[in-house]
């Protein structure tokens, strides 16, 4: 498995046309895939929640969320599986299918129409 290596800091000054970056993502360091996919740190959140002045997540959403979609009680959702074991449940089904013969556009009609 190769990994690639990330720009520095000091290698964000351009773009990749040389033209000069935003001053707003010039003093960015650039993160792993992780980092950036699964989830925002406790300080993160923390920043983001106070920029919309909220106290929590929970608190946000009761504040946007209008209340006729909102549940009370959880929902009943089975407990996930594998990738190999999602492939050969699909591929069960998909062997299941029945493969018939298609006479769409070939003047196949199932009754007989008097000539006019």
């Amino acid at each position: 498995m190769t990994t690639s290596t990330l720009p520095s800091s000091s290698q964000l000054g351009s773009s990749t046309d040389g033209s000069p970056l935003p001053a707003w993502l010039t003093g960015l360091t650039p993160t792993g895939f992780s980092t950036r996919h699964l989830g925002s740190s406790g300080e993160d959140l923390s920043m983001m929640l106070a920029s919309v002045s909220s106290d929590s997540l929970e608190a946000l959403a009761s504040e946007i969320l209008p209340p006729g979609i909102v549940r009370d009680t959880a929902i009943d959702i089975p407990e996930g599986c594998t990738e190999e074991e999602a492939l050969a449940e699909l591929k069960a089904i998909a062997n299941r299918n029945q493969v018939t013969k298609s006479y769409i556009g070939q003047g196949y009609h199932p009754s007989i129409l008097p000539p006019v």
